[in-house]
């Protein structure tokens, strides 16, 4: 089963991102790759982390499984 994963931007790339978030087809996400730069300034590195780690299956269960009330639930629905 693919996920959402990330990764760190390599050495020598220059980038406005030192973690990118990837979906399940290996495309740059920006919304949660946004979220742990923002949070990167606030918390410790190592909590961002945990919660990319719980964020990532959760926006994969979005994509493919969220349905309410025959309605599937996007994570920028209001």
């Amino acid at each position: 089963m693919a996920s959402f994963f990330h990764a760190y931007c390599p050495e020598g790339v220059n980038s406005k991102y030192r973690l990118i978030v990837f979906d399940d087809k290996k495309e740059a996400f920006i919304p949660l790759t946004e979220f742990y730069h923002d949070q990167f300034n606030r918390i410790s590195e190592s909590s961002v982390i945990a919660y990319l780690n719980t964020l990532e299956p959760f926006f994969y269960w979005l994509k493919y499984k969220s349905y309410y009330k025959a309605r599937k639930v996007c994570w920028n629905d209001e």
